[in-house]
């Protein structure tokens, strides 16, 4: 194990959550939110090692719970949900019609709940810049929210990650946000637990732009694209150029070929390649993590369970910049 590994192994375990009240050491009291979040993560791992048949069980008696509320109060789903408003098994959820990106531009309104139960929170909207084509609306609720972060920290601990050190975005973002040479700063890339910086890069940026701002900020996990890593990999090898600090890097949005995984090993030396699937832009799909002490693997889910990567939620435009 070298060094930078074991103080990740040793920060994942050591680091104690951000306290609400000052003189608070042991135990620390969190907010009302992390403290939350924090009580869905122990149900998760207390869940983690249940038998498939147990687990699918669970999920199957919450998603005909949300199947019941869309079908009530969902225009849009009152048909398309019908084959399994009243049984869910997994021909009959196979064989429903996916969801598109057209469909959820087309009826908006049609999508949105009549009767959100108020005990969910604030209601509000997010959407996607629109980098690749029309942008894509959702609305979203607190307690969705809280179980993403539950999510998104699991997946930080499960890979040991480092919380003092520097985390790095290259991601799609408005035209007029975090462009190069800079970007923008963001003051945490994690939930729950106090964080090393985040720095931010609009993907409207040429390779040489991120190889450029990557070698300034020297952080130690990086977020990006497969079509960006393959043009980051290709570029350093071709100018014999190394990423000094970089200790992971995460995917998302598409596959990640294996030749890619091996020449991500080849160039960047040390620097392991973690991918998550997205299904759309809202949601993750499924996400790699770590098997034993030394490979990775890739984890399918099934519907309803999800887990997500590097804490994105801190890199909106909306977010305080330092």
């Amino acid at each position: 194990m070298n060094e930078a590994t074991a103080k990740g192994n040793k920060s994942a375990h050591a680091t104690a959550p951000r306290p609400i009240v000052d003189d608070s050491l042991w135990p620390l009291v969190p907010s009302p939110q992390d403290a939350m979040v924090l009580a869905i993560l122990y149900q998760l791992e207390e869940s983690e090692w249940w038998p498939i048949e147990r687990l699918f069980e669970r999920q199957t008696i919450q998603l005909g719970q949300l199947v019941s509320h869309a079908v009530r109060t969902v225009p849009l789903y009152r048909d398309r949900l019908g084959a399994v408003a009243d049984a869910i098994t997994p021909e009959a959820w196979r064989n429903l019609p996916v969801l598109t990106r057209a469909d959820i531009q087309n009826n908006f309104d049609d999508l949105q709940s009549g009767d959100l139960p108020p005990n969910h929170g604030t209601i509000h909207q997010i959407s996607t810049s629109g980098s690749t084509g029309a942008p894509v609306s959702v609305r979203s609720t607190t307690a969705k929210n809280l179980v993403e972060e539950a999510i998104n920290l699991r997946r930080l601990l499960w890979h040991r990650r480092d919380f003092a050190a520097k985390a790095a975005v290259i991601a799609s973002l408005a035209p007029d946000q975090a462009l190069p040479p800079h970007g923008r700063k963001a003051r945490s890339w994690a939930p729950v637990y106090p964080t090393g910086p985040l720095a931010v890069l609009n993907m409207r940026s040429t390779v040489d732009e991120q190889i450029a701002w990557l070698q300034r900020e020297k952080p130690a996990y990086l977020m990006t694209y497969p079509n960006l890593l393959r043009g980051l990999v290709e570029r350093c090898e071709e100018t014999a150029t190394g990423l000094d600090g970089l200790l992971s890097v995460g995917t998302r949005g598409e596959p990640v070929p294996d030749e890619l995984r091996a020449d991500c090993r080849r160039v960047l030396g040390t620097c392991r390649l973690a991918s998550q699937t997205i299904a759309g832009d809202p949601r993750t799909a499924a996400t790699q993590v770590p098997v034993g002490s030394g490979g990775t693997g890739a984890t399918g889910h099934l519907p309803g369970r999800h887990d997500g990567g590097l804490h994105t939620g801190h890199i909106s435009e909306s977010d305080p910049v330092d």
